[in-house]
């Protein structure tokens, strides 16, 4: 058996696209994925620092998506409730049942 490297060079010495399998949790860290802003850094307000999936498709005349945490459970709640037509009364009738 030999390692991986070995390998590696052989197919590029024979000019065929390669590279190498990267263990799940190194792959945030390699190089390209820094370089592409493919994991970004953020804070959570549950979680704190973290990293996550960054834009996939970066167009040089568009400006950057905002990136966000994903929501805690309940965050958006009364504002969806009120864009379906429930009043701030009735979510707090929701709320003390226990609905939501």
């Amino acid at each position: 058996m030999k390692p991986s490297q070995v390998w590696l060079d052989l197919l590029q010495e024979a000019d065929v696209p390669c590279g190498p399998v990267v263990e799940r949790s190194k792959v945030p860290y390699e190089p390209q994925v820094v370089e592409n802003e493919m994991m970004v850094p953020l804070v959570h307000p549950v979680v704190g620092r973290t990293r996550i999936i960054g834009t996939s498709v970066k167009l040089s005349e568009s400006p950057p998506v905002e990136l966000k945490p994903a929501p805690t459970l309940g965050e958006h709640t009364d504002t969806i409730l009120n864009e379906l037509g429930y009043s701030s009364e009735r979510i707090a009738e929701l709320r003390e049942a226990e609905v939501v």
